[in-house]
Parts: structure tokens; C-alpha cells; sequence
């Protein structure tokens, strides 16, 4: 559909949903045609799938607008929306990072950084084991980086590596952030890790791991005005290289 909002596109149940607008929710299941979800309330993000585990079954995870509030609300497999509790204030509705992970058998849906309802930046980082409540993982007072948006997050060497991202002033980065506690606590990376110097600080970028433990990075901007790169870079850390 014309009115898409294509950078939230999520994968579930072997079909791809995306919100528009207008506030309808959309899937293909042939990535080609698109319909409209029936007896669907009005969307106005949808954060990614939550995966099946020992305990509960997998689900999609949005935020709706309930007459006028904000609300947490999960689909099932088969269609059926739950609706949750209230959103925060700061909790992201859009420029935000998701990933879908598993932890300790339970599965997992992270959010981080974004831009709230007001229209702020925010730097903390959510979970959910239901997309019906979320809990904030980051310590309120905490700031391990700057208030961005569009930074591109992905679960690569046992870390999650959040990159870049646009500030306040609208501006690219090439930071990468790692989290060794599944979200809680971040740190910039060392030497050792990080972009080369002829890759341009950005946001709005896709990141995805590959088999054979390359990251790859495509497309993304320099700031909020500037046109979408037409590039995909590919990097590994040497020893996931190393053949056992």
C-alpha cells in the first residue's frame, strides 16, 4: 500500500506485516501484494515478532490507538488481538530498534532509543516477553549514549551491537554500542571493533548477520534531509572467521 510505513516492515508467521498512516495494518504473504487485516484496531507501530518458547506462544507485537490512548497489543497466529497495558510516556513510537531474541529459553523483544509521542529522543532500552507489557531495562538516570534515532541493532558475536543513529540535531554517527547483559547496561566499543573511516556516519540503516558471521549493513542517511545511501557494507571480526 502506498501509505505504508515500510521501515517498521516485520516478518511473522511467514507473512510480512507493516502498519500505514492511516492506521491499518497490512500483510503479504508473497512480499508482492498486500492486504488490509481484518478487525485490526488502529495500529501505530508494530515492534516485531516474539518467537515461540517452552512457555507461550509467539506473537506480534504493537501499539494501537485506543480511542485516543496509546496502548501495548499483541496477535496471535491466528489473528486475535489482546490488547495491553498503557504505553509510558517515554516509550518509542517510532525512529526506534528492534530485535527479536531468545534468552534463557524464554523469548525476548527489544526495543531501543527512538522517538517518544512528544516528539523526544530517547537513549533506554525496552523488553517484553509478550508485546503486551514492556519492561525498561536501562536505569532512568543512566545515560550510556546520546538521545537518537534510527540506530541499527543486531545480536552478533554472544553481544548486541546497537549502531548509529541520528541526534537531535538531526546528524549521522558511527558508533557502535555493545550490551553483554541483554540490553541493561551499554558501552562504546574499543578499537577493536568499529567502522572503517570511509564508512559515513549515519542512521536508518538495515543490519542483518549472516550465516557464515558477516554483518552486513545497507543503505541509511547522514541526517534527517539527506537521501538514502545507496550502499551495503560487510564486516567480520577475524576470529569468527577462524575454522574450529
Amino acid at each position: 500500500p502506498a501509505d505504508a510505513l515500510i521501515k517498521q516492515a516485520v516478518f511473522f508467521n511467514n507473512e510480512v506485516y507493516v502498519p500505514a498512516a492511516s492506521g491499518a495494518l497490512y500483510r503479504s504473504a508473497d512480499k508482492t501484494s498486500f492486504v488490509q487485516v481484518a478487525g485490526a484496531p488502529k495500529v501505530v507501530a508494530v515492534y516485531g515478532a516474539i518467537n515461540e518458547d517452552n512457555n507461550s506462544a509467539p506473537a506480534l507485537s504493537l501499539l494501537v490507538d485506543d480511542s485516543g490512548v496509546y496502548r501495548f497489543a499483541a496477535m496471535s497466529e491466528a489473528g486475535v488481538f489482546t490488547m495491553g497495558e498503557i504505553a509510558p510516556d517515554q516509550f518509542p513510537v517510532s525512529g526506534f530498534s528492534a530485535l527479536s531474541y531468545n534468552s534463557m529459553y524464554f523469548a525476548r523483544l527489544m526495543t531501543v532509543a527512538g522517538k517518544t509521542a512528544a516528539g523526544e529522543l530517547t537513549n533506554a532500552a525496552w523488553s517484553t516477553f509478550d508485546g503486551k507489557s514492556w519492561a525498561l531495562l536501562t536505569d532512568e538516570a543512566s545515560s550510556y549514549f546520546e538521545k537518537k534515532e534510527g540506530a541499527a541493532l543486531a545480536y552478533y558475536d554472544d553481544k548486541f551491537y546497537l549502531i548509529g543513529g541520528l541526534n537531535a540535531s538531526g546528524n549521522g554517527s558511527k558508533e557502535i554500542h555493545l550490551s553483554i547483559d541483554k540490553g541493561v547496561s551499554w558501552a562504546l566499543a574499543d578499537s577493536m571493533v568499529m567502522l572503517p573511516s570511509a564508512f559515513a556516519s549515519r542512521g536508518y540503516s538495515s543490519v542483518v548477520v549472516e550465516k557464515n558471521k558477516y554483518m552486513l549493513i545497507f543503505g541509511g542517511k547522514t541526517s534527517n534531509n539527506a537521501a538514502s545511501l545507496n550502499e551495503i557494507w560487510r564486516g567480520r571480526i577475524n576470529r569468527l572467521g577462524f575454522k574450529e
